[in-house]
């Protein structure tokens, strides 16, 4: 009974996730112009001035008085070209675009300019600690846009860490180290997936869950089969740098793409950026952060594995 009732919730909050109002159509334009390769200021200009609103709230950005102009500026065109940038512009446009479905009046607590005074400010501030960071000057707007999205305040009810592994085919040191300095740690890790398979189009996952975890999986690997042909659970590993904590009951899932290309390139002078598949390697990204989200917004936690002794 409690897994049907885990595998139900489940199935609301990611149904929950693709209810959410509907974009306009200068919105839907605006987020395939920013991913294609060619974006073109001009052609950008135009989709933005099709929405009043929108082009008003980025000529009064450029025109205000953190960027210090001296002359006005009147069009969308010119606040791209003297003042904004094409990038800047972009995702601003994306950020007001992707809010204006949300009805604010429906939440009079809710106090709109101080929202937007938050969300520039920490996309300034984002995109400002990039030459900290190392970061390449063409991620600047990713940085931006980042800040600008953070201060929606998506948070999920459990915590979901990021780890980079490394050493796995000479000893899984990686792997090992986490588990040894998260040790006291293990027993609320739910979950831990690895992607080492590749970045191409998204298949689905494996996993060793149990059971009446299986069926909370196999609920939220149904949607995004729908919605992004990834609906595969299938029994399996998991992966090697994540390996030392299945004995810590921690429920195992690995990533699988479509191998179909995976030894065309893997460990050949091929192996590089540049065959990367932009759309594959979104695809990817999305379904691993919708089931890891889903996973940790469930409102009674993924059963755990039993425990077993260290091999």
């Amino acid at each position: 009974m409690h897994s049907d009732n885990t595998a139900k919730a489940a199935h609301s909050t990611i149904q929950s996730l693709q209810q959410l109002p509907p974009l306009s159509a200068v919105a839907t334009r605006l987020l395939e112009e920013a991913t294609r390769e060619d974006a073109d200021l001009h052609r950008l200009a135009r989709l933005i001035e099709q929405d009043p609103g929108l082009a008003a709230r980025i000529i009064g950005i450029a025109n205000s008085a953190y960027f210090q102009r001296h002359n006005d500026v009147c069009t969308v065109a010119d606040a791209i070209i003297r003042v904004l940038g094409l990038n800047l512009v972009r995702s601003l446009a994306i950020g007001i675009a992707l809010s204006q479905p949300f009805d604010a009046s429906r939440c009079p607590e809710f106090d709109v300019g101080r929202y937007w005074y938050q969300a520039m400010t920490t996309a300034t501030l984002a995109s400002r600690l990039a030459p900290h960071l190392r970061v390449e000057h063409s991620q600047l707007e990713c940085l931006f846009l980042a800040g600008l999205l953070q201060t929606l305040g998506l948070r999920p009810r459990r915590t979901i860490r990021v780890v980079l592994f490394a050493n796995e085919e000479n000893g899984l040191a990686g792997g090992v180290g986490y588990r040894d300095a998260h040790r006291e740690e293990l027993p609320r890790h739910l979950l831990a997936l690895e992607s080492d398979s590749g970045v191409f189009a998204p298949r689905g996952f494996e996993t060793n869950a149990n059971p009446e975890a299986k069926a909370v999986l196999d609920a939220i690997a149904a949607i995004l089969g729908r919605t992004a042909g990834a609906g595969l659970m299938a029994p399996g590993g998991g992966g090697a740098d994540i390996g030392p904590l299945r004995p810590h009951g921690v429920i195992q899932v690995g990533f699988l793409p479509d191998p179909g290309r995976y030894f065309d390139l893997h460990h050949t002078e091929e192996d590089t950026l540049e065959k990367v598949n932009r759309r594959e390697i979104d695809l990817g990204a999305g379904v691993i952060a919708a089931l890891l989200y889903v996973v940790a917004d469930l409102e009674q936690p993924l059963p755990r594995n039993a425990e077993t002794a260290e091999g």
